[in-house]
C-alpha cells in the first residue's frame, strides 16, 4: 500500500490524506485518466498518464456526435463505441481487477465506497456530481453518507480542504468503479500492440453509429466553421465547445511519450514508431497554434472572433492541417504493425 496515502477522521468526516491530484490543473484533460492514475496511486503504483491515454486511446481521437455542437464530446464516453472496452483496457494494462456497479440501492453503494474508503483506496465516480464533472475521484464521506468528499477538475462550490463537498451525490451518480485485486500484467508487446491497433481504427474509421470519428471528423468541424451560420445568439456556446474539442486535441500531446514508449516495446518496428512520434509532436505544435487564433480566457472579445469569418477559416485550415500530419502519423503506425506481423 501507499504509506503516503492516510486515513483521517475529523469529526463526522473521514477522508484519504495524501492523494495527488491531477485533472486539469495538471494539464490532464482526460478526467477518467486522471481518477485512474491517481486511484492506482492509493495502492503505490505509479501509472503514467500518457501510458493511460496511450491504452485506451484517448491520445489519437477526435470525435463528435451527430449534432457537432455539445461540449460533452470531450469526455471519455464519447472515444469509442464500447467504453466499458475501454475501462477493460485501462485495468488490464496495469494487471488490476476491478468492479463496475451501476447506481443501485444508496446504503449498498456507500457501503462499498465506505469499505474502499477504509482501505485508503478512492473510487472512481462517474457522473455530474460537481458541476459538469465526467469523473471524479472519492476520497471521503461525511455523516451518514448523504455527503461525500471528492477531488474534480473543477475544484468549485463548497469545499473541505482539498476536497470538493458533494450533496446529493446519488441522484447524480453513473456508476462508480472499485479498484480490485491486482494480477499480472500481459506481455508489454502485446499491451503496445493492441493499443496501435486500436489508434488506426480511431483514426482511421468515419464513422461509428451516429459518432464522427478521426480524420473525417476533422473535416466535419473544418466544414462547419467554414459554412454554418455563426449569430451573437451562438456564439458563447460555439465558442465553448471549440474549446471543449480543444481539450481532445491537448491529450494527444501524449501520443509521443506513448509511442517512444511502444518503440522500447517493439524494437523490430521501432523506427517506424518514432517516426509517429515525431509527426504527433508536430500535431501538438499546431494545436498550439489555435490558442493564438482563439484565445482560452472567455473574454468576450476572444468569444466574438468567433463571428470572423476569417478567424473561423484560419481555424479551419489549422484544423485540417493537424488531420494531415496525424494522417502521416497514422501510416507510420500501420507500417510499425506490418513489421511487427512478418
Amino acid at each position: 500500500m501507499n504509506t503516503d496515502v492516510k486515513i483521517r477522521t475529523e469529526g463526522t468526516r473521514t477522508y484519504l490524506e495524501g492523494i495527488q491530484p491531477g485533472f486539469w490543473e495538471a494539464g490532464e484533460m482526460c478526467e477518467f485518466a486522471s481518477a485512474f492514475t491517481c486511484t492506482l496511486a492509493c495502492v503505490g503504483e505509479d501509472v503514467p498518464y500518457h501510458y493511460v491515454l496511450g491504452v485506451t486511446g484517448v491520445a489519437f481521437r477526435f470525435t463528435f456526435g451527430a449534432e457537432l455542437w455539445n461540449p460533452g464530446f470531450y469526455g471519455f464516453a464519447g472515444v469509442a463505441a464500447d467504453v466499458h472496452d475501454l475501462v477493460r483496457r485501462a485495468f488490464a494494462a496495469v494487471g488490476y481487477a476491478y468492479r463496475h456497479h451501476t447506481p443501485g440501492d444508496c446504503r449498498e453503494d456507500l457501503r462499498r465506497i465506505r469499505d474502499s474508503i477504509d482501505r485508503s483506496i478512492a473510487v472512481m465516480l462517474k457522473g455530474h456530481v460537481v458541476d459538469a464533472s465526467d469523473w471524479v475521484l472519492i476520497t471521503g464521506c461525511e455523516g451518514d453518507g448523504d455527503v461525500l468528499l471528492g477531488i474534480s477538475p473543477y475544484g468549485g462550490g463548497e469545499r473541505f480542504g482539498e476536497h470538493d463537498i458533494i450533496r446529493e451525490w446519488h441522484l447524480k451518480t453513473q456508476g462508480h468503479i472499485l479498484l480490485g485485486e491486482k494480477g499480472e500484467r500481459p506481455p508489454a508487446a502485446d499491451i503496445y500492440t493492441d493499443a496501435l491497433r486500436l489508434a488506426v481504427d480511431l483514426v482511421r474509421t468515419p464513422q461509428v453509429d451516429i459518432r464522427m470519428t478521426g480524420l473525417h471528423a476533422y473535416a466535419v468541424l473544418a466544414s462547419a466553421l467554414r459554412d454554418d451560420e455563426f449569430t451573437e445568439d451562438t456564439l458563447g456556446w460555439r465558442y465553448l465547445c471549440l474549446l471543449c474539442y480543444n481539450m481532445m486535441l491537448d491529450d494527444h500531446r501524449c501520443a509521443t511519450p506513448f509511442l517512444n514508449d511502444a518503440a522500447g516495446a517493439l524494437p523490430r518496428c521501432a523506427a517506424h514508431l518514432l517516426e509517429a512520434a515525431g509527426h504527433y509532436e508536430r500535431s501538438c505544435e499546431l494545436r498550439n497554434r489555435l490558442k493564438g487564433i482563439l484565445p482560452s480566457n472567455f473574454s468576450e472579445e476572444a468569444q466574438k472572433r468567433v463571428l470572423d469569418a476569417n478567424v473561423r477559416d484560419e481555424y479551419a485550415r489549422v484544423l485540417l492541417e493537424i488531420r494531415d500530419v496525424e494522417e502521416t502519423a497514422i501510416s507510420c503506425i500501420e507500417r510499425a504493425l506490418a513489421v511487427s506481423h512478418e
